[in-house]
C-alpha cells in the first residue's frame, strides 16, 4: 500500500487524482507564460477568442475548479451512484473477476460528475475534453511559433 510523508496509508480516492489532473492542466498555461512571455499572452488572447462557447466554458470551469480545489473548499465534483449490468458469464474488472450465473446482476459504484454551464458531465469525459483542448493549444502555439 502506498504511504504519504507521515508514513500513513494513502487511500485510493479519486479526489486526489482529480486534484493532480487539475493542477497539471493549469501548469501548462503557467509554463507557457513563463517560457514565452513576449509571445504567449497575445497569442493566447487570440486563441481564446476562437474557442467555441462550450470550449471557453470548459477551460474557465477547469481553472476555477482547480482554484477551488487548491485554495478553498475542494473540487465541485458531485458523487453519485452508477450501475453496471453484468450478464451471465465471466467478467474481468480492475478489481477482479465476476462470474454471473442464473440472472444478470447490476453492480453499483461511485460516479463523479461536474456541472459545467448548467449541464452535468462525467468527470472522465470533461477531463478528456480539457486534455484535448490543452493538447490542441500547445500544438497550435508551437505551429504558430515556427
Amino acid at each position: 500500500m502506498a504511504r504519504d510523508r507521515r508514513n500513513t496509508p494513502v487511500q485510493k480516492f479519486p479526489g486526489i487524482r482529480i486534484s493532480a489532473f487539475l493542477s497539471a492542466g493549469r501548469s501548462v498555461d503557467y509554463r507557457l507564460r513563463r517560457e514565452h512571455k513576449a509571445t504567449y499572452e497575445p497569442w493566447r488572447k487570440t486563441w481564446d477568442a476562437r474557442l467555441t462557447p462550450a470550449e471557453d466554458g470548459l477551460i474557465k470551469f477547469m481553472i476555477d475548479d482547480r482554484n477551488e480545489e487548491v485554495h478553498d473548499s475542494g473540487s465541485s465534483r458531485r458523487v453519485g451512484q452508477e450501475g453496471i449490468e453484468f450478464g451471465i458469464g465471466t467478467h474481468h474488472t480492475t478489481d477482479g473477476t465476476i462470474i454471473v450465473g442464473g440472472h444478470p446482476i447490476t453492480a453499483y459504484g461511485p460516479s463523479y460528475s461536474f456541472t459545467i454551464d448548467g449541464a452535468d458531465r462525467k468527470v472522465t469525459e470533461a477531463c478528456g475534453a480539457y486534455l484535448a483542448l490543452l493538447q490542441r493549444m500547445v500544438a497550435e502555439f508551437q505551429a504558430d511559433l515556427s
